[in-house]
């Protein structure tokens, strides 16, 4: 019995790593990986000697004395993010700051075109201005975007008005898997979507200002 449970746990984590690899290729079809490889943990050769690593070097523990600015210490991914990604979707959770700690994240300059969430084109305050330009049109643009119809009726029964659902359709659709595998051709697409929903001037006024 343990040597057909050892074997079942093995074909599982295989299993997982396997889903693991296709739902990246599936993201970032446009990344060659042997010559531009993807970041996916922290690098144990970049990073200061009183920074730990653990968990497959996807956390980080700081172990110096952290009083002053001198004590700062830094670690660096193991790979820089492809521009061939266009958009390149990752979290970072703080487990803790310690009694007197300062955490800083450095990533991409945050002016730079092709980043597009949160900051330029889809950033809160515009998805706020194409919520109102598209209010009445929003089911339409949800469906171009590719939203199901139970999809659909879980926003329209959860929102209270138009402009609050069309803002939640954004807001849901910018960080989904269909946005990220669009990489560097998100905006272009957004904007043709945009014109087939037959959506209003102001919507299609907002994001050409951003389409190459």
């Amino acid at each position: 019995m343990a040597a057909i449970s050892e074997s079942s746990s093995t074909e599982s984590l295989i299993s997982s790593v396997q889903d693991s690899v296709d739902r990246i290729k599936s993201l970032y079809p446009a990344v060659n990986e042997e010559e531009t490889p993807l970041p996916k943990c922290w690098s144990q050769k970049d990073k200061f000697t009183c920074i730990g690593l653990s968990q497959n070097n996807l956390r980080v523990h700081y172990k110096g004395i952290g009083k002053a600015a001198k004590d700062a210490a830094s670690v660096r991914a193991t790979h820089a993010i492809p521009a061939s990604c266009g958009i390149y979707y990752y979290e970072i959770k703080i487990i803790s700051k310690g009694r007197d700690g300062c955490i800083l994240h450095g990533g991409p300059d945050l002016t730079h075109k092709r980043v597009i969430h949160y900051h330029g084109i889809f950033s809160n305050d515009n998805l706020e201005k194409m919520a109102f330009a598209i209010a009445g049109e929003w089911e339409s643009m949800a469906r171009q975007l590719g939203f199901t119809n139970d999809e659909i009726n879980v926003i329209e029964t959860s929102q209270p008005a138009d402009v609050k659902k069309t803002l939640r359709m954004l807001d849901l659709w910018r960080l989904s898997d269909n946005a990220i595998q669009k990489g560097t051709d998100l905006v272009k697409n957004f904007h043709e979507t945009a014109k087939s929903a037959k959506c209003g001037a102001k919507l299609l006024t907002i994001i050409s200002k951003n389409v190459n």
